[in-house]
């Protein structure tokens, strides 16, 4: 599941990366796995990774400038390629 959803660390810092990872994980938890009961892993694995991709293109973030993380990558590869 890690390699299907993980994103690059594009312009992040070290410290900053662990403090996203942990608030990502809770908002995972608090608002997908603690509110479903899954049938099976397999459920589990489709509901999880329904709700990163959503994470990814709709949830805004204020340490991103209140973006979602795929307008902000967007951002960086587009600044990296007029560089």
């Amino acid at each position: 599941m890690i390699d299907a959803y993980s994103r690059k660390c594009v312009g992040w810092h070290f410290g900053n990366h662990i403090d996203y990872a942990e608030s990502f994980i809770k908002t995972l938890k608090v608002e997908e796995v603690y509110q479903t009961e899954y049938e099976s892993y397999r459920k589990a694995y489709e509901g999880i990774g329904k709700f990163i991709d959503l994470y990814n293109r709709k949830h805004l973030h204020s340490s991103l400038g209140y973006v979602s993380p795929d307008e902000f990558e967007k951002g960086l590869l587009n600044q990296k390629a007029l560089s």
